[in-house]
């Protein structure tokens, strides 16, 4: 059981009643074994006290009383408790360690990327601007930079930090929902899986055009335990996917400081 314990943490596969279950399952023929012996031994033992002496011929030995657990016994019984307990608690004790070492972000927006000039768009943009799973965010900020021209030029970020220790690739994987439900976009039908860089965790790209310019851009959204975001900027379709994700990873790295 205490293997089962310590592998839910590892695996993260199965509720923590599982191993217990399996324990209580795996004893349960044990314990009905010793119930049947016992309940035999003291109807034998009944029997033979309410036999009449009949004759000078020795009555039948009566059956002798039933044992206490021996002390061995007691002290494995006690040992395996110790381990299961000790399993759980070490369990508990990583999974809180998990969960409150969440990576932590500062927003360190530069003025200048790429050429480009930043134009503030105002902080705390609401619950609406990122996918917050379990709305677990501390802040929120955008930032839109402006100026270049070609392929990465009108690059727009949003970013949500704070505590995400329950975010799977799920997250990114809605970033073509995001965009057949926004007005005044087409999907183009490129959506491809990136790699999420230094910083860990899970990215996706997703191509689409603006219907007023007809302007090709590119969307890529990141998730990790402590941040989620997107960024928005122009790609054509010569821009390859390699190009796309490392600006997307370069701005990424560039809007959020890991803070120790």
């Amino acid at each position: 059981m205490a293997a089962l314990v310590i592998a839910r943490h590892v695996l993260d596969g199965f509720p923590l009643w599982i191993p217990f279950a399996f324990a209580v399952l795996a004893d349960v023929p044990l314990l009905a074994l010793r119930l049947l012996l016992r309940d035999a031994r003291a109807r034998g033992g009944e029997r033979a006290s309410a036999v009449v002496d009949v004759g000078p011929a020795a009555a039948e030995p009566s059956l002798p009383a039933v044992p206490r657990r021996p002390r061995r016994e007691l002290a494995l019984i006690g040992a395996g408790t110790a381990v299961v307990l000790g399993a759980g608690a070490t369990t508990g004790a990583l999974r809180y360690v998990e969960y409150s070492a969440y990576p932590r972000y500062e927003a360190v927006a530069p003025y200048s990327f790429r050429g480009m000039t930043r134009m503030d768009m105002g902080e705390d943009l609401g619950g609406t601007a990122v996918n917050d799973p379990g709305r677990r965010g501390e802040s929120s900020f955008s930032h839109f930079y402006t100026g270049g021209s070609g392929d990465g030029s009108d690059l727009a970020v949003t970013v949500t930090v704070g505590d995400f220790h329950d975010a799977t690739a799920a997250v990114v994987e809605e970033t073509d929902a995001l965009l057949s439900s926004t007005p005044g976009v087409t999907p183009l039908g490129d959506g491809w899986t990136a790699d999420a860089g230094a910083y860990g965790g899970w990215m996706r790209c997703s191509r689409y055009e603006e219907n007023l310019t007809g302007t090709p851009r590119t969307m890529c959204s990141w998730a990790d335990k402590g941040s989620v975001g997107f960024v928005m900027f122009n790609a054509s379709e010569d821009m390859a996917h390699a190009d796309v994700e490392q600006l997307a990873r370069m701005t990424r790295q560039s809007v959020l400081r890991p803070v120790s």
